[in-house]
C-alpha cells in the first residue's frame, strides 16, 4: 500500500490503519546517555539552556512500518538523541500518538489546540490533539497493540487537557509520518464523553472547537498556522455528521 502525499504539504506521508495495528519492539535496551564531551551531549546542553523544560526520558523510535500487516517495528531510544536532530543525525524517529477529539452534541465539532511556545516542534501552531511520544516500556515487553497505544493516548489527554476531558470510542484511523518533526504518529478518532474546561499550560496555550464543515475553509485560510500532519488529516478524514 503506497503512502498518500501532498505536493503542498512537503515531508508528510499517510497510511490508513485499523485495529490490527501493533508495535514490535526490539530487545535492545535504551542506549546510554552520550558522553559529556561528545557532540550529542554538547548540543543537548545547548538545547537545555534554551529550554529548561527538556528532559532526557525514554521513547520508542520507529524503524519501519508495513501497511499490509499493520506492523510497526520499533526500538528503545532516549529523548536527547531525538532532540539534537537535525543538527546531528542520530536516525531516531519518534513513535507518537495523536487524538482527534470530536463532540456530537449538536453540529459535529473537532478539537484544535494551539501548541505552546516551548514545545519541541511547531510552537504556536494549531493541531489536532493532544499528542505525545510513546514511552519505552520495560524490557520484558516486546509488543504493544492498539488498545495499549490508546491507553497511553488517554493518559496524554488527561495530562494536557485536565481530568474533566473524558473520551471514549477511540478508533485508530491514520499513521502520519512527519519528516520535519521526525515522527510517526498513530492517530485515533475519539469522542468526548463530557465537557471540560481547559486551563492554559505550557503544552497548549488555548483550545477551540471547530465545526467539521468549516475545516476545509479553516485549513485554506490558516495553512501557515496549522502543523502539517493536521492539515493532511483535515483533508484525508471523511467526517461523518
Amino acid at each position: 500500500m503506497d503512502a498518500t502525499r501532498f505536493d503542498d504539504i512537503p515531508g508528510i506521508e499517510c497510511w490508513p490503519i485499523d485495529a490490527r495495528l501493533h508495535v514490535e519492539i526490539a530487545r535492545d535496551p535504551v542506549p546510554d546517555a552520550a558522553p559529556a564531551d561528545s557532540p550529542i551531549a554538547r548540543e543537548w546542553q545547548r538545547l537545555q539552556a534554551l529550554n529548561p523544560r527538556l528532559f532526557d526520558g525514554t521513547l520508542l523510535s520507529v524503524r519501519g512500518f508495513d501497511p499490509a500487516s499493520q506492523h510497526i517495528l520499533a526500538k528503545r531510544e532516549r529523548y536527547q538523541r531525538l532532540a539534537v536532530q537535525p543538527g546531528i543525525n542520530t536516525g531516531v524517529r519518534l513513535l507518537g500518538v495523536t487524538a482527534i477529539i470530536v463532540r456530537r452534541d449538536g453540529p459535529v465539532r473537532v478539537l484544535l489546540g494551539r501548541r505552546g511556545e516551548h514545545v519541541r516542534d511547531y510552537p504556536g501552531l494549531w493541531e489536532f490533539g493532544p499528542s505525545g511520544g510513546v514511552v519505552a516500556p520495560p524490557l520484558s515487553i516486546q509488543r504493544l497493540d492498539a488498545p495499549l497505544l490508546r491507553a497511553h493516548l488517554e493518559d496524554e489527554v488527561t495530562e494536557e487537557l485536565g481530568p474533566g476531558a473524558d473520551v471514549h470510542a477511540a478508533t485508530p484511523v491514520m499513521l502520519i509520518r512527519d519528516a520535519l518533526a521526525r515522527s510517526d504518529d498513530v492517530c485515533f478518532l475519539m469522542e468526548l464523553a463530557s465537557d471540560f474546561t481547559h486551563e492554559p499550560n505550557w503544552e497548549y496555550s488555548e483550545v477551540m472547537w471547530l465545526e467539521v464543515g468549516d475545516l476545509a475553509r479553516f485549513e485554506q485560510a490558516e495553512c501557515e498556522n496549522i502543523i502539517p500532519p493536521t492539515r493532511a488529516l483535515m483533508r484525508l478524514l471523511e467526517w461523518q455528521n
